[in-house]
């Protein structure tokens, strides 16, 4: 894929931009980078490299480069990934007794998981498994700000945000074709990232300093956000982070969503009687239904082998046999019912679980 940063500097004073460079590690493989102009100053370490510019007001700055990614989970459950999970459960709990904005509804990208690492990654290390936390993007339907945790000694990451996230929507990354288990995260992610770097960065510490710095505060740095410790701050300008898809499955995924939308027009005009069902909307909807099969077959059969997340893949299965009665006219609409009955017993069980989550921690 081809991503792109591009920043334009709106200080009245100008100032220092700080970016974080992605480089190679484990499920990342970085080629072809340019910057627009050279960092005034840099700082590299293992796994972190920070250029400093120092802009006038208005001036741009642009980082090109081009990545791929593949996963890292590992074949085996990661050494004692039982007290992994639970040091990941007892500190989303004491979160969410602080009101931890587990949904990001406080708007501020990244928040979330940046709040819950942070805790992993303290707790960890008081258990003397030092650890520190990552950040990057993550890349589903655009680029989204996020972060996990990096065991230093065994050299491991774990992502504590997806593992909740996973054991509440295990068909969460069935659109691209994946079904990670919640233990996955435990010891790696699914590939559909980019890492800039290990954080938290101290202040006196930072390139492009006119003096020392005269603050314990740790920072931490997205292309398009900056985190101070004591609360979050957009960065002195607009920045953006801009990803194109290559390669086949991008292809794929692109044609998936066109007749998707073809397919959908199809049941729109059937069901309000301008047009008979067969002919074309079965073409539509047998090349939907092709091209999905090929896209995610494989996560859904891995889905239904699990039992925990098998009557979310029914949910997937029974939204087909829908399809298949409406475009065949069938005279029965159980297929139908089946679905939104099965659709509605995963939301409503999801919502009364977290419910009593709040209760508890209240």
């Amino acid at each position: 894929m081809r991503l792109a940063v591009r920043h334009q500097h709106q200080a009245e004073e100008g100032g220092p931009y700080h970016l974080l460079l992605p480089g190679d590690r484990p499920g990342q493989r970085v080629d072809a980078a340019t910057l627009s102009r050279s960092p005034d100053e840099r700082m590299s370490e293992p796994d972190l490299s920070l250029a400093c510019f120092r802009l006038a007001p208005g001036e741009g700055l642009e980082l090109r480069f081009e990545a791929e990614t593949a996963p890292t989970f590992a074949h085996e459950a990661p050494p004692a990934s039982q007290e992994l999970a639970r040091v990941v459960e007892e500190a989303a709990a004491a979160l969410r007794e602080r009101g931890w904005p587990y949904d990001a509804a406080s708007g501020v990208p990244g928040a979330p998981s940046l709040l819950l690492a942070l805790a992993v990654s303290e707790a960890l290390t008081r258990t003397g498994r030092p650890a520190g936390v990552v950040l990057g993007h993550v890349l589903r339907e655009g680029a989204h700000p996020h972060a996990w945790v990096r065991l230093e000694q065994e050299g491991l990451e774990l992502d504590p945000w997806f593992y909740l996230q996973s054991r509440e929507h295990p068909a969460l990354w069935l659109g691209w074709g994946l079904a990670p288990a919640p233990e996955d995260y435990l010891g790696g992610h699914e590939g559909h990232r980019i890492a800039w770097g290990r954080v938290p960065l101290p202040a006196d510490r930072l390139p492009c300093q006119d003096e020392v710095a005269r603050t314990e505060a740790a920072l931490f740095f997205w292309p398009d956000l900056n985190h101070p410790l004591s609360g979050l701050a957009q960065p002195d300008g607009r920045s953006r982070l801009h990803v194109t898809p290559m390669g086949k499955l991008a292809r794929l995924r692109e044609l998936a969503a066109l007749s998707r939308g073809v397919t959908f027009l199809a049941i729109l005009l059937v069901a309000l009687g301008f047009i008979a069902p067969g002919g074309w909307t079965w073409v539509a909807y047998l090349t939907y239904a092709t091209l999905l099969a090929g896209l995610q077959g494989p996560a859904l059969v891995k889905l239904a082998e699990r039992p925990q997340a098998r009557r979310h893949a029914l949910e997937a299965l029974l939204f087909h046999a829908a399809l298949i009665a409406i475009f065949a006219s069938a005279d029965t609409v159980l297929p139908q019912t089946l679905y939104v009955l099965t659709w509605i017993y995963n939301r409503l069980e999801l919502f009364l679980r977290r419910a009593g989550q709040k209760s508890g921690a209240g």
